[in-house]
């Protein structure tokens, strides 16, 4: 669940493109015991459902290859919004299978030859272009049947390849691959996922933006270099929700790495948010009042469930360092001038806490870091689990309590 939402979040500027021609054709699923599916009534059960929020899907040519397979030839998903359509030139389907009322399911699905070209708003020309998809264990509940299981399969991976966006002909972003696994524990009632994207480059004397490019320029940065690991684990029976890793490396720049721990999220909850948000998604638009109800009941979920823990750590390998004499240059100052002024600066900010303590600690931590940067971590360890409702209400009513209460750390090279 958390690679592939991942994975989308990743690929979305290919215009939201592999989603959609997955979803098009029916092609995210894979369950249990069902029924063979004939390919066309398949896919023009999807279209239909796309025509409903506004999307046009079409294709040239279905050829079946099996009773549960088949192939779609030159397809294209064009959304509401979208000034141009998303076109793959085929998508391979194989062990589609009816789930009845839960959705449907295969036990593969392929797709080569992604191409999403258009002009934007200030006639900048941009053409994203992905080489192939592979997913396999796969399924795809019915969004009209709120009773669908979450979870209806042991293992199911992903692979996409060769990601370029080309801006005005030259490349800005290239992404060799990305990949993720989700394997579910029957035995413990665990789900764990796993998510990477290998060597992402951003080629930023390709930026159309003249202010950062010009940026970059000063920093000395001609191609950014990075790739993201993401783990995650969910034990449906107690709650506990942990993001286990979520890095993104930049050679020779930094690293940044984070963590997250959350009780509370079971599978009931999971269950009613997914209710609650089709109820939304039911309501009318302009009803304010069904909206704000709604969202209200969203809201009031989340607050049930409880923060254990969480963890932001940068080490540093030289970024911090052409960022401070770029910023002590443009005031016509040394490093050390920069570093007394942002510590001014923040005590200020700091002083509207009323939290003395915690203002020493974070100058303490900022002067540390900034005098030779090396690494920089924020640690949230409260003696208990908080529920997330405190937390919101504590935010608007008394910030300066929340330190204490999270148990707040921060340090510097360490």
């Amino acid at each position: 669940m958390f690679a592939f939402a991942l994975l989308d979040r990743t690929t979305r500027s290919a215009g939201s493109c592999m989603k959609a021609a997955v979803i098009a054709a029916g092609l995210l699923m894979t369950a249990v015991p069902a029924w063979a599916i004939d390919g066309s009534a398949l896919v023009e059960h999807y279209i239909e459902l796309a025509e409903e929020s506004g999307i046009i899907i079409a294709y040239d040519t279905l050829e079946e290859t099996g009773e549960d397979s088949f192939v779609l030839h030159n397809l294209s998903i064009q959304g509401p919004k979208m000034p141009d359509p998303v076109r793959v030139h085929k998508v391979s389907i194989r062990g589609a299978r009816d789930e009845g009322r839960n959705g449907f399911s295969a036990d593969a699905v392929t797709l080569s030859g992604l191409n999403f070209s258009t002009v934007t708003k200030d006639r900048t020309e941009m053409t994203v272009t992905v080489d192939s998809g592979d997913w396999s264990g796969i399924y795809f509940p019915d969004p009209a049947n709120l009773t669908a299981p979450l979870i209806a399969y042991d293992r199911s991976t992903a692979k996409i390849g060769n990601i370029r966006m080309l801006i005005d002909g030259s490349e800005a972003l290239s992404v060799d691959a990305v990949s993720g696994e989700a394997m579910l524990d029957k035995k413990t009632n665990t789900y764990r996922t796993t998510a990477e994207i290998g060597l992402i480059r951003f080629h930023t004397e390709n930026i159309t933006d003249p202010e950062a490019k010009a940026k970059f320029e000063a920093l000395g940065i001609d191609t950014i270099k990075l790739s993201v690991d993401f783990g995650a684990s969910w034990n449906m029976d107690s709650g506990r929700l942990e993001i286990t890793e979520y890095t993104f490396d930049a050679p020779d720049l930094g690293r940044l790495a984070m963590g997250l721990a959350i009780d509370g999220y079971t599978s009931k909850v999971a269950t009613d948010l997914r209710n609650a948000l089709a109820e939304q998604n039911a309501a009318d638009p302009d009803d304010h009042d069904a909206q704000k109800a709604a969202t209200r009941k969203i809201i009031d979920m989340f607050g049930r469930l409880k923060f254990v823990s969480g963890k932001i750590s940068y080490t540093d390998d030289s970024l911090a360092g052409l960022v401070l004499d770029l910023q002590a240059k443009s005031m016509g100052g040394s490093r050390k001038d920069f570093v007394d002024n942002a510590l001014a600066m923040l005590g200020g900010v700091t002083q509207a806490l009323d939290n003395p303590e915690f203002s020493g600690m974070l100058s303490e931590a900022v002067r540390t870091f900034l005098s030779a940067p090396e690494n920089f971590h924020i640690v949230l360890e409260p003696g208990a689990p908080v529920a997330v409702s405190d937390i919101f209400g504590a935010v608007v009513m008394s910030p300066g309590t929340l330190i204490e209460k999270l148990g707040v750390r921060i340090v510097a090279n360490e």
